[in-house]
């Protein structure tokens, strides 16, 4: 008898294979279009965000440039912008904040002196970092400063960046932005410095050695003063809710106004360099302007003076229960009027 053919099935089989096969090609193609389209709604929003920023940022020059400035900010005693970094709503789901560049603690106005020490430590003192180490990152941001290569005793200068393999980053010059601190011996290397609330909030490049209490943070308040950070905290929170105007007299002991006297470097009045930080409500990166703005001076009325994109966090609270940014009317009109004239 003739013996029966087993069948191998092998059609099924390979039907199913390249059914198998289509089925994961789709999924993949489709993914990939999804990918697609997610990046360009991406690069949409980010296109629309900077555009309204654009927009932003012509307004906030313009009222820079024009509002009147007191001992509370910018405008009048009727209405008033304050410059200790609070954010303002804009319209159109845009926030700015600015803030007078005298509640920083600056990285390049103190001399290169043991009171200079003091004060790094103590800002770095509020994120943790106290001691032998705080003396030792201070330290090494004074090396980093002065022009020489001599090393301070706990600081750092060729052979220790030669040795970190980071021989280039000294510069032996002041700093030309609060970023460039990341360069200095031992800072990147500090988790804590550059967490949600980075040194660079607290911190910036300005020559000038003046401090204004009012418009300051309570890192910087700390850091400045040498109260204590639970003091620091409630004056700062007190004077954002306005149980205090002048929180000066509380954190410096003595008269002010004396150029003399041991507060000849307390200040109450805006400063010239304003920092403006733009951002959209529900982005987590913006853009910070440092603005210089004297109207008399003889090389410019106004400059900016860096440009940079920057990481932000989330916002906490929704857009609506923002204060919202007075125009130049509400301020009090402008300053001088009058065209302003250029020496050019």
């Amino acid at each position: 008898m003739r013996t029966r053919r087993q069948e191998g099935g092998y059609v099924l089989a390979l039907c199913i294979a390249v059914l198998a096969l289509l089925l994961i090609a789709a999924t993949f193609v489709g993914q990939s279009v999804a990918e697609a389209v997610a990046v360009a709604r991406l690069h949409r929003d980010n296109l629309d965000n900077e555009i309204r920023i654009e927009s932003a940022r012509s307004r906030v020059l313009f009222l820079l440039a024009t509002a009147p400035r007191f001992s509370k900010g910018l405008g009048t005693e009727a209405r008033t912008v304050t410059l200790d970094g609070r954010a303002y709503a804009m319209g159109d789901g845009i926030l700015v904040s600015l803030q007078d560049i005298q509640g920083l603690v600056s990285l390049n106005g103190p001399s290169l002196t043991s009171p200079s020490v003091g004060r790094i430590e103590r800002l770095l003192g509020t994120y943790g970092v106290d001691g032998p180490n705080a003396t030792n990152l201070a330290e090494a941001l004074l090396d980093y400063r002065d022009p020489d290569n001599l090393r301070r005793l706990n600081g750092a200068e060729d052979a220790e960046y030669s040795l970190a393999g980071k021989a280039l980053l000294l510069r032996n010059k002041n700093l030309l932005d609060p970023l460039e601190v990341s360069r200095v011996y031992g800072w990147s290397g500090v988790a804590s410095l550059w967490a949600s609330d980075p040194i660079t909030n607290h911190v910036s490049a300005q020559k000038g050695t003046r401090f204004n209490p009012n418009v300051a943070d309570w890192r910087a308040l700390v850091a400045m003063t040498g109260v204590s950070e639970e003091v620091a905290r409630d004056l700062a929170q007190k004077r954002r809710k306005g149980e205090i105007d002048d929180i000066s007299g509380l954190v410096f002991a003595g008269g002010f106004g004396d150029p003399f006297g041991a507060n000849a470097f307390v200040t109450t009045f805006p400063a010239a360099s304003i920092l403006v930080t733009i951002r959209a409500h529900h982005a987590q990166w913006g853009f910070q302007y440092l603005v210089h703005h004297v109207p008399t001076e003889t090389a410019s009325p106004w400059r900016v003076e860096s440009v940079r994109r920057v990481s932000l966090p989330p916002v906490s609270k929704p857009y609506a229960e923002f204060p919202e940014l007075p125009n130049l009317k509400a301020l009090g009109g402008p300053l001088v009027p009058g065209p302003i004239k250029l020496p050019f």
